[in-house]
């Protein structure tokens, strides 16, 4: 029916409602269909997408809207996951990890991560090359001192899944906060197993 560019280009329309939409529908239409993951990077569907990301003013459910899209675009595709740090996309999530004040989008960011490196294998890596162990430590020690268990586990499990499928150990700061987070919450509480916490300590 070829509405994918009609679709995209709403990505950029003037009413939020409109691009939540059109987002909400691109997101839903490529999940799990290699077909739509395919045909919304040849219609130039990621660029909007990865803008919205970078516009620091932008509405925040538009925002949601495109993390959930681009996180079903990403998903067991390498082109696309190649496409997306062209754009320089990774950076566009690492500065949303480092100053979103919103803990929805952030758990969304989190949480996406993790999914991703689990689909993705060489993600892991170009993670790592955006310093993303450290970006994670920061969300960490905000959210150990704001008391959020619920964020706190999920960036645990994050930087757990980082750092052993890349076969990497976290810096003397990251431990110590990783450390912090244990003692304040309670190493049964963070959804880590003994062997888990000893990958990600050691």
């Amino acid at each position: 029916m070829k509405l994918w560019p009609s679709i995209i280009a709403q990505f950029s329309a003037e009413e939020p409602s409109l691009r939540k939409g059109a987002i909400w529908v691109a997101g839903t239409a490529v999940q799990n269909n290699p077909a739509a993951q395919k045909a919304l990077l040849k219609n130039n569907g990621l660029e909007p997408l990865v803008a919205i990301l970078k516009k620091k003013d932008e509405d925040k459910e538009v925002r949601s809207k495109a993390i959930y899209a681009i996180s079903c675009f990403l998903k067991h595709f390498k082109e696309g996951v190649e496409g997306f740090e062209s754009l320089d996309g990774f950076s566009a999530l690492a500065g949303i990890l480092k100053n979103e004040q919103d803990p929805s989008i952030l758990r969304k960011v989190v949480f996406s991560f993790n999914s991703l490196m689990l689909e993705n294998p060489q993600l892991p890596n170009i993670l790592l090359a955006h310093n993303i162990p450290e970006v994670l430590d920061g969300v960490l020690v905000k959210y150990t001192e704001e008391g959020d268990e619920d964020m706190v586990e999920k960036t645990l499990r994050t930087l757990h899944t980082l750092l052993t499928h890349s076969k990497t150990s976290p810096t003397t700061d990251i431990k110590k906060h990783i450390e912090a987070a244990r003692t304040k919450f309670g190493a049964e509480y963070l959804g880590l197993d003994d062997a888990e916490w000893t990958e990600l300590l050691k």
